[in-house]
């Protein structure tokens, strides 16, 4: 009989150390998406209070991506152009002067 316990105590741990493995990886993947969002959030809080800080301080803001394309609406930008077309994507370089676009992008 002894003989006989064997095959299945090893399916037994087998079957325990699979669940646990698989608990642990979830428990990894649950942990790193949660703080994934809370990364995002606290990005996000911050552009927006640095945004709302320059506003107090700053005829306009606008934020840029690395190409200097505009990221997002700024009703400040817009009316600074006087224009009601959304600006999003566009080249910041290019609404300036002639004169001062050398001189931004270097």
């Amino acid at each position: 009989t002894s003989t006989a316990l064997g095959p299945v105590i090893l399916s037994q741990v087998f079957g325990l150390g699979m669940t646990v493995a698989t608990s642990v990886i979830v428990e990894w993947w649950v942990r790193s998406r949660i703080q994934a969002v809370f990364d995002t959030a606290d990005a996000e809080t911050l552009v927006s209070s640095f945004r709302r800080m320059l506003r107090g301080v700053c005829d306009g803001e606008v934020l840029l991506d690395n190409q200097l394309g505009i990221h997002g609406e700024s009703e400040c930008v817009k009316h600074l152009v006087f224009t009601t077309v959304s600006l999003t994507g566009r080249n910041f370089a290019h609404l300036l002067v002639e004169e001062e676009q050398q001189a931004f992008i270097d």
